[in-house]
């Protein structure tokens, strides 16, 4: 008795890789995407008509207080020749994350100095926008800030 073949539909090879192509395609276009967005500080708010940024400056601190925060502002707005009604429209907060665990501990800490800049009321933060950040290149239970200052309107 002759044995019958049962003739079985495979999917060729190209068929197969379409959804892969396709599939690594949109992620290419996302990545493109994703780092052709410029991350620039939402100042919509803002009474004055034209915004002027006219200096940043970058601290460091291992423990927060108020006063000292205050005074190196202050330092730095005098070096500058600013304005005393410059205030801080932008700070990056960076949370120092230790080596061995998570990133949560770097954006805690950054969290924690963003709500106690603003529950405590600290002269130049009144009108800023937070951002917050963690990172391992920031030593432990240190916070370094990054504020972008502009002149206010009398």
């Amino acid at each position: 008795m002759k044995r019958r073949r049962l003739h079985v539909h495979q999917e060729d090879e190209a068929t197969e890789q379409a959804g892969w192509l396709f599939a690594d395609s949109f992620l290419a276009l996302m990545i493109i995407f994703l780092a052709t967005i410029s991350f620039v500080p939402d100042i919509k708010n803002q009474s004055e008509k034209k915004a002027n940024y006219v200096k940043a400056m970058t601290l460091t601190y291992e423990q927060y207080s108020p006063p000292k925060i205050e005074s190196d502002i202050a330092q730095f707005l005098s070096d500058e020749g600013l304005s005393s009604t410059t205030e801080v429209v932008f700070a990056r907060i960076i949370g120092g994350a230790p080596a061995k665990e998570s990133d949560e501990n770097g954006y805690l800490l950054a969290l924690k100095y963003s709500i106690d800049l603003q529950k405590d009321n600290v002269r130049y933060f009144q009108n800023t926008r937070f951002e917050l950040a963690s990172s391992k290149l920031v030593a432990d239970k240190t916070v370094l800030m990054q504020l972008t200052f502009s002149i206010k309107d009398q």
